[in-house]
């Protein structure tokens, strides 16, 4: 799989998406599902959160103070939708370069987490 850099956008979205859809095996395995179909609303359900507004603030320091997290929460829902929906788009929106990203990341975040098992 290779080396994953937890300073990276790729990396700290990993970060977020493999312990979410442990989570969703556990407690939801219909939002699972729909997570990894890339339809979920759960990222946007979680806003609020304290541990994921640091997450998202780290993501957002290259814009003023008070924009850190939107631009946080802007960056995983366009790496989400990149990975989970293919949609290149959502990385184009956000300003992000499709080769910053690995194309199976998908496969990826299922593999840490297990749930290559679904076969989805």
């Amino acid at each position: 799989m290779g080396r994953i850099d937890d300073d990276s956008i790729e990396g700290v979205c990993i970060s977020i998406f493999v312990p979410l859809i442990v989570i969703l095996d556990m407690v939801d395995i219909k939002e699972k599902v729909s997570f990894i179909d890339g339809k979920s609303r759960v990222l946007r359900q979680m806003e609020g959160y304290q541990e994921l507004e640091r997450v998202y603030r780290r993501l957002g320091w290259r814009v003023p103070e008070e924009q850190c997290v939107s631009e946080g929460k802007r960056i995983v829902d366009a790496v989400y939708q990149y990975a989970f929906n293919n949609s290149k788009e959502a990385l184009e929106s956000a300003n992000l370069a499709t080769g910053t990203f690995r194309r199976d990341l998908k496969s990826q975040c299922k593999k840490l987490c297990g749930a290559i098992k679904d076969n989805r």
